[in-house]
């Protein structure tokens, strides 16, 4: 105890903890506010509405109080996956999911997918299990669907149901929506989505922690709980040994250790995302307990100091 209000004393001390304080802050704050999630819409495939039918073509449908019949419509199949490390709450929607198209009436109406093998024939199941229902409703002039829980890697599977054009090709659908922390970001084809998949070599050098509600709170009080340890451990070494000295670029190692370990253990055990961090945590984990063993080994340490 008396070790630690000596180091708690000592104004080089008392200056470090402010600037570890302030640096908390600052990631804190930033961390919190920075749009780091993406809601990717995937155009997967479009086919004739006989073919969705398969393996019976010769059902004749009318939609309800518009007599428009579906026999020469075109199915439009949508994925629409959380891309992002963290769960998308309905909350999080400040304003529905919605699809619009420029010529009024080309839309006939949207719908989820009843089940993964409605996607058998196009290539887009391969991720069944993860399937979420989603409710579309017609409003103005277009269609929104009621917010739904997206938790990462999870996602929707959307038929939209159009007029074809008269030379057979695409049209132009406008997507809109707002959701916190999250982007939306629309993909032409499925191979430009899997393509959006492949790991940068950043990712395995970098990574995002979220730090929402209580995760800041808990990520200021590990930060310095964690940082003012390996101080007391630091201080108690060079204390007992005569080879250990603590230079100030080690009192930067600390900071900056004692700063990622607690982000990570903050998105780990508070926001329980263990499984979507970035490789490079588990080397600044590993680390911080070998700093950790190294100060311990030294401080037990029973030379005398010179």
């Amino acid at each position: 105890m008396g070790l630690f209000l000596k180091v708690v004393r000592d104004p080089i001390w008392q200056a470090v903890g402010v600037v570890v304080g302030i640096i908390a802050m600052l990631l804190t704050f930033s961390q919190a506010s920075v749009t780091t999630g993406e809601l990717a819409i995937v155009k997967y495939t479009s086919i004739g509405f006989e073919n969705y039918l398969l393996p019976s073509n010769s059902i004749r449908l009318q939609l309800k109080n518009t007599g428009q019949g579906l026999n020469d419509a075109v199915v439009d199949y949508y994925l629409i996956a959380n891309k992002g490390v963290r769960p998308i709450l309905p909350l999080d929607f400040s304003s529905p999911l919605a699809i619009k198209s420029k010529v009024i009436g080309q839309i006939l109406f949207v719908s989820s997918c009843e089940k993964p093998a409605s996607l058998e024939n196009t290539g887009a199941s391969e991720n069944g299990d993860l399937m979420v229902q989603s409710v579309w409703d017609s409003k103005n002039l277009g269609w929104s669907a009621k917010p739904v829980l997206l938790n990462p890697e999870e996602y929707l599977c959307v038929l939209v149901f159009r007029k074809p054009t008269e030379d057979g090709g695409d049209v132009k659908l406008d997507w809109f929506g707002r959701v916190a922390g999250s982007k939306l970001v629309v993909y032409k084809t499925k191979d430009d989505y899997r393509a959006s998949l492949k790991k940068d070599p950043s990712y395995y050098i970098q990574t995002s922690i979220h730090l929402d509600g209580f995760g800041a709170y808990w990520f200021a009080g590990l930060q310095i709980a964690i940082f003012y340890a390996t101080l007391l451990l630091a201080g108690q070494a060079r204390k007992l040994s005569q080879n250990f000295r603590v230079d100030i670029w080690k009192i930067v190692i600390f900071m900056i250790l004692s700063t990622c370990t607690a982000e990570i253990l903050v998105d780990i055990f508070i926001n329980k995302n263990w499984h979507n961090l970035s490789p490079v945590v588990w080397p600044l984990l590993t680390g911080q307990i070998v700093v950790f063993v190294y100060l311990f080994i030294k401080a037990l340490d029973k030379k005398p100091s010179s």
